[in-house]
């Protein structure tokens, strides 16, 4: 399985809402959803990082989501953790965002 991997928009859902809260906001986000997310990898769970970048004239913002996925129990999926990162510089486009998130 690639690295990353580009998928239809509706699977990065939270991610791009996150953005848009940072840019309605004009601030930094952080989530830290699970603190036993090492556990839970250990226990056999799996991780899913979505990402998205958004840019409303100058203002910008970039986010990643980070789900666990426990394939044992019907692939229940929960948040563990996202960052959203906003900024006033001027941007290229929201792709370049979304590159800086994905990174």
């Amino acid at each position: 399985m690639p690295t990353h991997a580009w998928r239809p928009r509706e699977w990065n859902a939270t991610a791009d809402r996150l953005c848009n809260k940072a840019l309605d906001r004009e601030e930094n986000i952080h989530f830290e959803l699970l603190p036993d997310v090492r556990e839970k990898l250990r226990t056999g769970q799996s991780l899913q990082v979505y990402s998205d970048g958004g840019l409303r004239g100058e203002k910008g913002a970039s986010a990643y989501a980070i789900f666990l996925v426990d394939v044992r129990n019907g692939h229940s999926i929960e948040l563990a953790t996202a960052d959203v990162f906003f900024c006033l510089q001027d941007q290229e486009s929201a792709f370049a965002l979304e590159v800086i998130a994905a990174e």
